[in-house]
């Protein structure tokens, strides 16, 4: 598997293998034409694709020194930035479950690190499908999906568990509380991150009315609390955890309009480097995104924003006027 470290502090320098998770191994052949100019890769050195501190290097090893050695020295060299593909590409993609007919069908489309991507589509049309195959709960059957440069597939399912926060539709909360679930995004978690992530997902308000605030009980499955405010502790979790990819799976389908139009309206302040992605059916939910993919029987009928769908993808265009009458959408 691809060693990620998108956020790692540590700036290009010469670091220690032992910090590194190494993990693939690509001759210099692979990367002369990404590499700064200025660096010269000595023949026979091997290097890993990695992030340091936001930009793509590669940490160069000497061949000889890898072999069973641990804490070799590399070198952090800087990948020119036009160089390799830091994007998420689906590139015709088709998935289906061990039985039945495909669910997706040659899905393509691109996706720049740190934009927002929203999902369209009725119910059965390959929305949560698809996002599924990031954190590779599933792989594709057909075609690739490649994150960081690299197949999907190259990554272990641990890798990407530590990068991808997932929230489903149906809220899973545990029996203990709010800071117990909520330190499940991140053990190390501050109550300072507890309640900058509340803020973000609009439960800061209900969690300090409560008697025990963060220390107040939750249930088994939060019984005890209403489904909207269980969908915002889940999306909270995920927060306290600062991932790099978030996948939200029409997430927010309990909110009330106000409420869902503020936390999107929070999810702008994310880090710049966040790639988002919601899924709803709900039009309103996904028209700040950067782009909008619509989804039919497992098919792409639509890609882009949502001024240019309302123009060009008539099912698009169904699905919104159906929600809203003319003159009184949501913004």
């Amino acid at each position: 598997s691809v060693a990620w470290q998108p956020r790692a502090q540590t700036q290009p320098m010469p670091v220690m293998a032992a910090n590194m998770s190494i993990s693939m191994l690509f001759c210099r052949e692979m990367f002369e034409d990404v590499v700064r100019k200025d660096v010269e890769i000595p023949k026979g050195c091997f290097g890993d694709l990695g992030i340091i501190d936001g930009y793509a290097v590669i940490l160069l090893y000497d061949n000889h020194q890898l072999d069973g050695i641990q804490g070799v020295k590399a070198e952090a060299v800087l990948i020119e930035k036009q160089g390799i593909r830091l994007d998420i590409v689906f590139d015709h993609v088709s998935f289906r479950y061990e039985t039945g007919p495909d669910v997706l069908s040659d899905v393509s489309f691109t996706i720049p690190a740190g934009k927002s991507f929203g999902i369209l589509g009725g119910t059965g049309s390959g929305k949560t499908s698809l996002v599924n195959l990031i954190p590779r709960f599933y792989d594709a059957t057909k075609g690739q999906v490649t994150l960081l440069g690299q197949p999907i597939t190259a990554y272990s399912k641990e890798e990407l568990n530590r990068h991808v926060a997932v929230v489903m539709q149906k809220a899973q909360l545990f029996k203990g509380t709010i800071r117990s679930n909520l330190l499940w995004g991140n053990e190390n978690a501050t109550d300072e991150e507890l309640w900058h992530a509340l803020s973000i997902a609009q439960s800061e308000d209900f969690v300090r009315q409560k008697p025990g605030k963060l220390d107040d009980p939750v249930e088994q499955g939060g019984r005890n609390l209403s489904g909207g405010q269980r969908q915002r502790l889940t999306i909270a979790r995920a927060l306290v955890g600062h991932p790099d990819i978030l996948i939200l799976d029409d997430s927010a389908s309990a909110l009330d309009y106000a409420t869902d139009a503020a936390l999107r309206k929070a999810l702008r302040t994310l880090p710049a480097d966040t790639t988002l992605f919601i899924v709803s059916q709900r039009t309103s939910s996904l028209r700040h995104a950067d782009q909008i993919i619509v989804l039919d029987d497992g098919h792409v009928v639509g890609i882009g924003t949502h001024d240019e769908l309302m123009q060009t993808c008539e099912v698009y265009r169904e699905i919104h006027e159906s929600q809203f009458r003319k003159g009184s959408d949501v913004q």
